[in-house]
């Protein structure tokens, strides 16, 4: 039976398309992706752990860029995330929120101060345009099941040729307000690594205005030469390098999962009408290493019932006291 995914048939593409010529820092980044590989496939040569990734995902995901499997969790079970990431962000439980310039605010703050902050999601909403919360499977922990869900794990092994493992675990609202775009609300191809998956979860139903996740189909195998010129992309400038039918506003519902390959340009549409609560996993073969990043931390407690396959994607987890 065929999955119920997103389907895209892409335009073909334009003359342009090749490899970019590659910088220092992607034939670093390249190199650390390959032994991380080989390290993996070693280490789980033996381990006799299987994967059933679906196929029509794995195509989609493959040859586009994306796929949204529709109906895969049960809404109830995210609407408990929601509200544990409202409660969170209700007792300011944050990381830093960076503060929109078009904002008013203590000039040179690139972020909102604690006092700042101490005044409550209204204001927060009034001076940036999303809060993350701070160590998200710990303060969230009705995550934990979708950051570790064994079909997503399947099919990010097929992704990557080898066991994968969860890097980096986010849960963010995004705010209405007047302020422009900032930040991964222009398009953007991620350079952590050669290649380079995610997993999204919508907690609330998304349209068009409600701040989909925006793909441009077919990026991901196909920059024009000189892309790494700048990181971020206006819609503008993708417009006249792909075509505007390339470009996929992802609306979907609570409940769908949404995966991506991010190194092709992608956004996070500005929310316009409602806010939009989502939850965001990356998956990688090796610990993410920007500074600003950490490893996601669980208690061994949130591990217990972990299955092999669960246990070896959480690898990169930091294990904290209960």
């Amino acid at each position: 039976m065929e999955s119920p995914i997103g389907r895209v048939i892409p335009t073909p593409l334009q003359p342009w398309a090749r490899l970019a010529v590659k910088t220092p820092q992607a034939w670093a980044a390249g190199r650390r992706y390959r032994a991380a590989k080989r390290v993996r496939s070693a280490q789980y040569a033996a381990s006799g752990l299987s994967f059933d990734p679906d196929p029509a995902v794995f195509e989609a995901l493959d040859r586009d860029g994306y796929a949204v499997i529709k109906g895969a969790v049960d809404p109830a079970a995210l609407a408990e995330v929601r509200e544990q990431l409202q409660a969170a962000l209700d007792r300011g439980v944050l990381d830093p929120v960076l503060r929109n310039p078009a904002a008013s605010g203590p000039i040179g703050d690139k972020f909102l101060t604690d006092a700042e902050l101490a005044k409550g999601e209204a204001y927060i909403a009034a001076h940036a345009n999303e809060a993350d919360i701070r160590h998200s499977l710990l303060n969230c922990p009705a995550a934990v099941p979708f950051a570790f869900y064994e079909p997503v794990i399947d099919i990010a092994a097929a992704f990557f040729g080898c066991v994968p493992a969860v890097t980096g675990a986010y849960l963010t609202k995004n705010f209405v307000n007047d302020l422009p775009d900032l930040r991964f609300n222009h398009f953007h191809a991620d350079e952590q690594s050669p290649w380079f998956m995610k997993s999204f979860y919508y907690l609330n139903d998304v349209d068009e205005d409600g701040g989909p996740f925006t793909y441009v189909v077919g990026s991901h195998r196909a920059k024009p030469f000189n892309y790494r010129r700048q990181y971020y992309w206006s819609l503008e400038e993708i417009e006249t390098v792909y075509g505007r039918d390339r470009i996929h506003f992802v609306t979907a519902s609570a409940g769908d999962i949404i995966l991506a390959n991010v190194t092709g340009f992608h956004r996070g549409t500005k929310v316009r009408k409602r806010p939009r609560h989502f939850f965001m996993v990356n998956w990688g073969v090796h610990r993410q290493f920007y500074q600003e990043e950490v490893s996601p931390r669980l208690t061994a407690a949130q591990m217990e019932g972990f299955t092999p396959k669960q246990r070896a994607a959480a690898d990169f987890v930091d294990i904290v006291p209960d």
